[in-house]
């Protein structure tokens, strides 16, 4: 669903979680207040036609247990960057595949991309397995391209392509 301020409880109880953090380049959120901020950040984002955010939501219960998007469109190319954060509590369970199938079903069926890719740190094995399992292909290393604490750490390159009718 779209992202919004209804979910700020939700994310911010795994916004606080530093493993959720492992891999970012910021760190965890120590008070609802940056939560909050956050939130309003990617909302007013979302509101640009270059990227888009959604909540990843429980059916059962309407918890929001990530989020996942859909940034730097570029129309031209017909190319998108994804990005997304799955509470650590819902890790291996299935959620961060069935939300990318989604999105890239929408991407490719709905908005005619071309080419999706994500940007990850090497060391985010779990990542790139479901990047992997979900069709990307590893295209390249960047080297030190994150800056986690005071390290550089080398991300990998994936993208999933679609051959569009002329």
């Amino acid at each position: 669903v779209p992202i919004s301020m209804k979910y700020l409880n939700d994310i911010h109880e795994y916004s606080s979680n530093p493993k959720f953090f492992k891999f970012f380049e910021y760190n965890f959120f120590k008070t609802k207040n940056e939560t909050r901020k956050y939130l309003e950040k990617i909302i007013t984002t979302s509101k640009k036609d270059i990227n888009q955010y959604w909540a990843i939501i429980l059916k059962k219960n309407k918890k929001c247990i990530g989020t996942i998007c859909a940034k730097n469109l570029n129309k031209r190319r017909k190319a998108v960057e994804v990005g997304y954060g799955i509470n650590p509590d819902f890790w291996n369970k299935g959620y961060f595949s069935l939300s990318l199938k989604i999105l890239i079903k929408y991407l490719f069926k709905k908005i005619k991309i071309k080419r999706i890719y994500a940007k990850t740190s090497i060391k985010n094995r779990a990542s790139i397995k479901g990047l992997k399992k979900n069709g990307f292909k590893i295209e390249g290393k960047m080297k030190s391209f994150f800056k986690i604490d005071s390290k550089y750490i080398d991300a990998i390159l994936l993208a999933k392509t679609k051959q569009l009718k002329a």
